[in-house]
């Protein structure tokens, strides 16, 4: 395993390389060095608003939202080409011509949306829902919410919910602090079910995925008791992960959990252990990334953390009825990755995680590449070229792309610097075969941005999605919120990076 030779980071006037044991001197005026191929600046190409006329522009960029904190969490290709997206909003929300009015907790909502390729908002509906979490998160990112489309177009989406809640026809109370929801919506965005999953302590999903029968996966994280549709479990420590797997009209077929008795005794939300990243094969397979306490049990495998830390990494790959089939931690040389976010499974077979290493205030993201043709995952890893946060990756046609969070400074990428323009900038990354950064672009303004999810079409566009503030420039298409923070969906065409 190992970092791609050629990466540094520039602090003070002093070049040093970066490795995973990472640079305890970092200051918020450092810049990161990836060598890499073609790279863009972020005004460079045709940049357009929708306009909502027939034709399809190059690249555009859209905004979403109201007057009050709002962010679009996930992105998703739909069967017909269309672009489907949910997220949080607060109080009064405009999508396109549509406006939408929050009925969850303090005037807090979840929204699902349908957008065409040129940008235009085809419709949009809101779900009652707790946002609150994620609108206190800061940096804003709104991995609260998940979503993923069937073959027949079919939605899912995930999200959290507090007392009760009308969804559909469907009228669901919490059992306790806060329960994770599913809900399943058609191809216009009407409701067909809503199960909620959880027990008296607060529960999440924090990843969802759909297999070619519409058979839904998740994993996230669940307190104390919970009930999972009739499968109950008990959480060996404070909190535990867990994969449920949900038939099409939503009944829980199985659900598992892995976890740590010595969870507890760590503080705070170092206790906290959950699934994120999720990635299905085409065997009926998950794999999941999450993070674990101390010594965990998945199934018949017992993980070990790294001492120093107390916490580590895992990867686990689950067959069709939810038995671990295979479990590891993150290798030692890795000790200092936190955060795992998404996972994507690439189709030569290798999986992809989006995660970061922490130095106090500052992060350091990172993809870890996992090969899977031998008995152990393979492990490998890239440095993102600049300082920040990886939030997302995508795998598809044989093209992988990541995104985030660039902090303040500047990104040597290639011969070009891509510069921040305020507290935290939006970066879209293309990763090639060999570990190595083929090109990158940013996008934001003065304000707080940031990338929370992408995907990439059958041409091999980018369509990434996020939140801004105040004015935001997305190359050549500028963008003002409506309030104190939008969503938006910005569309990078084939080449751009």
């Amino acid at each position: 395993m190992g970092v791609r030779a050629g990466a540094w980071v520039t602090i003070a006037g002093r070049r040093l390389a970066i490795g995973l044991a990472l640079l305890a001197a970092c200051d918020q005026s450092a810049s990161v060095h990836l060598p890499v191929g073609d790279a863009f600046e972020a005004d460079r190409g045709r940049e357009a608003r929708p306009d909502g006329g027939a034709a399809a522009v190059e690249g555009w960029a859209v905004a979403l939202g109201g007057p009050g904190v709002d962010g679009v969490a996930a992105i998703a290709l739909a069967p017909d080409g269309n672009l489907v997206i949910t997220g949080d909003f607060h109080g009064i929300a405009r999508f396109g011509e549509q406006t939408l009015m929050a009925t969850g907790p303090e005037g807090g909502g979840v929204f699902v949306a349908k957008l065409d390729t040129s940008g235009r908002v085809l419709w949009a509906t809101g779900l009652q829902a707790d946002a609150r979490m994620a609108k206190d998160l800061v940096p804003r990112l709104c991995l609260l919410n998940d979503l993923a489309v069937d073959a027949a177009g079919n939605i899912v989406v995930t999200t959290h919910f507090t007392g009760t809640v009308a969804i559909g026809g469907t009228i669901l109370t919490a059992q306790g602090e806060m329960d994770a929801l599913v809900v399943k919506l058609d191809v216009s965005g009407h409701p067909l079910w809503a199960r909620g999953l959880g027990g008296a302590g607060p529960d999440l999903i924090q990843g969802v995925a759909v297999d070619a029968e519409g058979a839904i996966t998740v994993t996230g994280m669940f307190d104390g008791a919970a009930d999972f549709g009739g499968v109950k479990r008990v959480a060996r420590g404070l909190r535990d992960s867990f994969v449920a797997r949900l038939t099409p009209d939503g009944t829980v077929r199985w659900a598992v959990q892995a976890g740590s008795e010595a969870a507890d005794t760590y503080p705070g939300a170092n206790s906290w252990e959950y699934g994120f990243g999720l990635a299905l094969d085409g065997s009926g397979n998950t794999y999941v990334a999450g993070k674990f306490v101390d010594k965990a049990s998945l199934g018949d495998f017992t993980l070990t953390a790294i001492p120093k830390y107390g916490y580590s990494i895992y990867l686990a790959k689950l067959d069709a009825n939810g038995e671990f089939v295979r479990a590891e931690a993150a290798p030692e040389q890795a000790a200092e990755l936190v955060r795992p976010r998404r996972l994507a499974l690439e189709p030569s077979g290798r999986l992809r995680l989006t995660c970061s290493i922490a130095k106090g205030a500052m992060r350091f993201p990172f993809v870890a590449t996992v090969g899977l043709a031998q008995e152990a995952f393979a492990w490998s890893f890239a440095a993102v070229p600049m300082l920040g946060e990886g939030t997302a990756v995508v795998a598809s046609g044989g093209e992988t792309a990541v995104t985030g969070i660039m902090s303040q400074g500047s990104a040597v990428v290639g011969s070009t610097t891509i510069q921040s323009a305020g507290g935290n900038d939006v970066y879209v990354a293309r990763l090639g075969a060999a570990n190595e950064f083929t090109s990158a672009a940013r996008a934001g303004g003065p304000g707080d941005d940031g990338g929370n999810s992408v995907i990439i079409d059958q041409a091999g566009n980018l369509y990434v999605a996020g939140w801004f503030s105040g004015e935001a420039g997305f190359r050549k298409a500028t963008l003002t919120s409506a309030g104190e923070q939008d969503g938006f969906v910005w569309k990078i065409p084939l080449g751009e990076p």
